[in-house]
């Protein structure tokens, strides 16, 4: 705790206060420069791609020495695979931020998901530029698909999660298994995310696509409540 002085009025011209100030832990600086190191390696992979890319450059953008990086990474290769699991962290945050999944069903809100999805993915030309390089990385070097697929695996189980959780909130359940709904609408995703460079209503058409696949693969409650009635 800090106990400082500020000015007041003529009567009272310092005031004592006291400001509660949070200690820094060792964890929350280890924690503070790997979020700095991310956020400088996903511009500078972006901008210069895997290869060109070099751990001087990045460490110094972010303030920090080469040191710094091998105490948080292993090599740029798995500062590389951080770099993706942030990426795939912060689209599903703008997904859970924008859409209102609570007060309206999902099959109301393809043409709100596209967008979101257009905002968060297709429209950010850095995100579209790491999926490319971090593509063309897994296709030269062979070596690194088993360790590409696992972390495949483990946002696919973050996406699953995620529909499950908001879709439990809305009644909503599926005619197949959460799992492969997530697969599909990841792979998907992969190939409207290439076309959105070159095609300019790739966003209809990823609604279009909502539009046929949510109604096949999600039972909706009104239409249950409805039949139930009949």
């Amino acid at each position: 705790m800090y106990l400082g002085y500020n000015v007041g009025s003529e009567s009272q011209p310092w005031t004592r206060c006291a400001v509660t100030v949070e200690k820094w832990t060792p964890e929350r600086r280890m924690e503070r420069t790997r979020s700095a190191l991310i956020a400088s390696a996903r511009h500078v992979f972006a901008t210069r791609g895997f290869e060109g890319a070099s751990l001087d450059e990045i460490a110094d953008a972010a303030g920090y020495t080469r040191g710094a990086i091998y105490r948080h990474f292993a090599n740029k290769e798995d500062l590389f695979f951080a770099v993706s699991e942030a990426v795939n962290t912060e689209v599903l945050d703008a997904f859970a931020e924008e859409l209102d999944l609570e007060a309206a069903s999902t099959l109301d809100d393809n043409r709100l998901a596209a967008a979101t999805w257009m905002k968060a993915l297709a429209g950010n030309r850095e995100i579209w530029a790491l999926n490319l390089e971090f593509s063309l990385y897994q296709y030269r070097n062979p070596a690194v698909q088993e360790r590409s697929a696992d972390q495949r695996l483990q946002n696919r189980a973050t996406v699953v999660s995620f529909m499950e959780h908001y879709w439990a909130e809305q009644g909503i359940t599926s005619k197949v298994p959460v799992e492969t709904i997530a697969a599909i609408l990841l792979n998907a995703s992969d190939g409207f995310v290439q076309a959105a460079r070159v095609d300019t209503d790739t966003e209809d058409l990823f609604a279009t696509f909502l539009d046929l696949f949510i109604p096949a693969v999600m039972e909706d409650p009104r239409t249950s409540d409805n039949r139930g009635s009949d």
